[in-house]
C-alpha cells in the first residue's frame, strides 16, 4: 500500500496511507445511497378499477383495469433489495494494484510486432503490404444472398396472420387446441427450407456461415413471438368468457406454472382431468 509521512504537533512523524481521488464506482453508489434515503416510500393501498372505467363495464374491463393498477402500484413500491459492495477485478484497468497491467502491455507489444513482420513479409513477396486472399470468398454469392436473406426475414412475418387466425378462431384452431400444432409445423418447414437452400445454391463457406446463423437468429425471433402471443390469445379468450359465462364453465387459471408445493406432474394430470 502507497505511504506518506506526516509529522504531528509534537514533531513525531507519522506513516499513513496517501490519499488518493475516489473511483466512480464509489460515487455512484454514494449518490444512490443518497437518494434512496432522501425518496419516501409510496403507499401500498389496494387495487380498485380506475376513475375511467364506467359502472356499467363488463366485468373483463374492470379486471383489466384493476390489473393494471396493481402492476403500476407493484411498480412504484420501494421493495428492499440487496446492496451488493463494488470490487474492482484484477483484470480492471482502473485498479491501481494491478499485476496484470505488464502482461497487457506485453501482449499489445507482441501483436505490433507481429503485424509489422507481417506486412513487411508481404511488401516483400507481392510488393503490397497487405494480401487479402480471402476477398474472392467474401464477395462471391453476396448478391444473391442478400436477396434471399431478404426474404427470409421477411418470410417471418407470416406468423402474423396465422396468430390473428388463432386469436379470432372458435374452434379447433384456437392456440390451446391445434393452434400450436399448426405453429410447429409451420417453423419446422420454415427451418428446413432456409437450412437447405444455400446448399441447392452451392454457395461458399462464408455466404453459408452467415446466413445460417442469421436464420438460426430469426427462428428464434419468430418462435419466442409466436409463442408468446398464441399464450396471450388463450388468456385473452378466457378472459372474454368471464362477460357470459356458462354454467359448466371453468373458473380456473388459464395457464397453470409449477411451483415447489405443485409439480408440474399434478398440473399435467389436473389438465388431462379437466378436458375429459
Amino acid at each position: 500500500m502507497a505511504t506518506s509521512t506526516g509529522s504531528d504537533s509534537n514533531g513525531i512523524s507519522i506513516q499513513q496511507p496517501k490519499p488518493r481521488h475516489p473511483n466512480s464506482q464509489s460515487l455512484s453508489a454514494y449518490r444512490e445511497d443518497a437518494t434512496t434515503a432522501s425518496s419516501p416510500a409510496p403507499s401500498s393501498a389496494p387495487s380498485t378499477p380506475g376513475p375511467g372505467t364506467p359502472t356499467n363495464a363488463p366485468p373483463s374491463v374492470k379486471a383489466t383495469a384493476s390489473a393494471r393498477k396493481q402492476v403500476r402500484a407493484e411498480q412504484k413500491r420501494a421493495f428492499p433489495r440487496i446492496q451488493y459492495a463494488p470490487r474492482v477485478s484484477h483484470f480492471d484497468p482502473r485498479s491501481e494494484y494491478s499485476n496484470f497491467r505488464g502482461f497487457f502491455v506485453l501482449f499489445w507489444i507482441a501483436l505490433t510486432i507481429m503485424v509489422l513482420t507481417t506486412m513487411l513479409r508481404n511488401l516483400k513477396e507481392t510488393g503490397y503490404p497487405l494480401s487479402m486472399r480471402q476477398w474472392g470468398l467474401f464477395t462471391k454469392n453476396i448478391y444473391e444472398m442478400a436477396i434471399v436473406d431478404l426474404i427470409m426475414v421477411a418470410s417471418t412475418g407470416i406468423s402474423l396472420p396465422l396468430n390473428k387466425l388463432f386469436k379470432n378462431s372458435k374452434g379447433s384452431l384456437q392456440w390451446k387446441h391445434q393452434g400450436m400444432n399448426v405453429q410447429i409445423i409451420f417453423q419446422a418447414f420454415w427451418l428446413l427450407l432456409w437450412v437447405t437452400w444455400p446448399f441447392v445454391r452451392d454457395w461458399t463457406w462464408t455466404a453459408q456461415v452467415f446466413f445460417t446463423l442469421h436464420l438460426l437468429v430469426m427462428f428464434m425471433k419468430m418462435h419466442s413471438y409466436a409463442f408468446y402471443n398464441g399464450h396471450l390469445a388463450n388468456t385473452l379468450q378466457r378472459l372474454s368468457a368471464l362477460d357470459n359465462p356458462a354454467s359448466n364453465a371453468s373458473t380456473a387459471a388459464a395457464v397453470k406454472y409449477p411451483s415447489s408445493q405443485t409439480p408440474i406432474e399434478e398440473i399435467n394430470d389436473e389438465l388431462k382431468e379437466e378436458e375429459n
